[in-house]
């Protein structure tokens, strides 16, 4: 007994097999997409695929319908009410994990643009690391020149005290300006 593969038929996507000069149909392969995936074919019709069938039977013979899964529901049927669930449980999961998608895209764009703005500002921030430290040496040098002007200024004032006797304050010694404010306060008390 010999069994031979033909392979796929482009029409319908089907596996054949040769058997003594006779072909037949082993399994069916869908040629094209599933229209929404994930999501599989039609909602269920009936609670098993025993009941599909029962009811094709008694279609078939004029005989009542075994009841359909929403019916089933209805009557608290328990195998109705676990597929019901899982049901529900399957929208849920799903919802959940669009949700997740959705979260974890928002969260990589915004570590994205996170980073593009570092990398943009990050010039910016060694510039101003630079520029504080030029400060913090420019005000450490101001202060110690500070320091050193209050010294000479002192050593000055004692230089200045010692070796020359106080200045009169006679009207020929004053600058213009001060001449003029004496003037104007004497005008102004008469």
């Amino acid at each position: 007994m010999t069994l031979t593969r033909c392979g796929t038929s482009r029409a319908n996507g089907s596996y054949t097999e040769y058997h003594h000069g006779v072909h037949r149909i082993v399994a069916f392969r869908y040629a094209g997409g599933v229209t929404v995936s994930g999501k599989g074919g039609r909602p269920r019709k009936w609670r098993t695929d025993a009941d599909r069938v029962r009811a094709y039977r008694a279609r078939q013979a004029g005989r009542p319908e075994p009841p359909e899964l929403a019916q089933a529901l209805d009557d608290g049927d328990e195998l109705a009410l676990a597929l019901e669930q899982i049901r529900a449980l399957k929208q849920e999961l799903a919802a959940a994990a669009a949700t997740e998608r959705a979260l974890r895209n928002e969260v990589r764009s915004v570590r994205h643009q996170l980073a593009a703005e570092g990398q943009r500002f990050g010039w910016l921030e060694r510039s101003l690391e630079t520029h504080r430290m030029a400060r913090f040496t420019a005000e450490a040098e101001r202060d110690a020149l500070a320091g050193e002007l209050a010294e000479v200024r002192a050593r000055v004032r004692v230089a200045d005290s010692t070796t020359r006797p106080p200045a009169p304050s006679s009207p020929a010694t004053l600058s213009r300006v001060e001449r003029r404010r004496q003037e104007r306060q004497r005008q102004r008390r008469q």
